[in-house]
């Protein structure tokens, strides 16, 4: 059902305010659940667009397979970010907002 849940944090994403990807449930066949359609966010939308897309998933970054993609925790996140990052303490308190972020 992972689909159906990524979905539903677009969409609460977009109510928030927060600029999203168009997306869209696809319906499969043979019992199986719905697919996540989601529009190309990392190319650039003309000549002129000058924006710095740099997208990294946090698999890759953590070196866990595939099947565990979704097993992390916000503190291994934390403890990834840190030596990679520019400015650590802004990062790490920029995940804790993100992660604890009231409703």
């Amino acid at each position: 059902m992972l689909p159906i849940i990524e979905w539903q944090a677009l969409t609460l994403g977009a109510a928030a305010g927060f600029e999203v990807p168009a997306m869209a449930l696809v319906a499969m066949p043979d019992g199986m659940p719905p697919a996540l359609l989601v529009e190309r966010f990392d190319i650039r939308r003309g000549d002129n667009d000058m924006r710095f897309l740099a997208l990294e998933d946090f698999a890759s970054v953590l070196g866990v397979p595939t099947s565990a993609k979704y097993d992390g925790t916000i503190e291994r996140v934390a403890r990834a970010v840190r030596p990679l990052s520019t400015d650590p303490d802004a990062d790490l308190l920029l995940i804790l907002k993100r992660a604890v972020r009231p409703g």
